[in-house]
């Protein structure tokens, strides 16, 4: 499994990522999307959501077609977010920063939802991929998970083990101040592959109203590893 990337000392398991934008509340939501092509699938597309897919990790998953997604597997991702976020040069430089430490983490995708901002902060979604040990187990991860996550200072850490289409997954939800000071809450799935581990990270500081949202996307996360 990754290390942590929180500053500390590095430990065994991968916490969390939670990229935090620092774009003004008064951002305009971009009109571009950065999403991949929609593709046939037999995953029931809620309304108003669009089906993308990482061919490069097998993956695929529904995101309100509100969102704008960067696939962090293409070749040409900056061109994209560049593109997709044209109108808002900043933001786009501030979510570059983050991307580039996301891929470092074997980042899969990046997604933002400009229709909720609040504080300075704008609600995410980052989809990490690493490679399944002998010990990436529900039973195993979750009280480690749990301990970690209180080492690191996330406020109320609740873990429950969930059934997802893919199968049992850790689902971890908890606030986070990291360090620009933007308090917000993550809700964090360890979703298990044959071989992989994906580690699916939701950041927000509007959890009543994007809860079902959140729940919702990870009802239609499908990977074949």
């Amino acid at each position: 499994m990754a290390s942590c990337t929180t500053g500390s000392e590095a430990v065994s398991t991968t916490l969390p990522i939670a990229a935090a934008t620092s774009a003004p509340t008064t951002t305009t939501a971009p009109t571009t999307s950065t999403a991949p092509t929609t593709t046939t699938s037999t995953i029931a597309l809620p309304p108003r959501y669009v089906l993308i897919e990482i061919k490069d990790a097998d993956l695929r998953m529904a995101l309100p077609e509100s969102w704008v997604m960067i696939d962090l597997t293409a070749e040409d991702w900056e061109d994209l977010l560049s593109e997709g976020l044209a109108a808002i040069p900043d933001v786009a430089a501030l979510i570059n920063e983050e991307a580039r430490a996301i891929i470092s983490e074997g980042g899969l995708l990046l997604a933002y939802d400009f229709d909720h901002q609040s504080g300075g902060f704008v609600s995410n979604v980052n989809v990490l991929l690493t490679e399944r040990g002998p010990t990436d187990v529900p039973e195993l991860i979750g009280p480690l998970l749990a301990e970690q996550l209180e080492q690191f200072g996330a406020v109320a850490p609740a873990i429950d083990e969930v059934t997802l289409p893919m199968g049992e997954a850790i689902k971890a939800s908890y606030d986070w101040a990291p360090e620009t000071g933007l308090t917000h809450t993550t809700v964090q799935y360890y979703v298990f592959g044959v071989e992989a581990l994906y580690i699916v990270t939701f950041s927000t500081k509007d959890l009543v109203d994007l809860e079902f949202v959140f729940e919702t996307i990870m009802s239609t996360f499908d990977a074949a590893t």
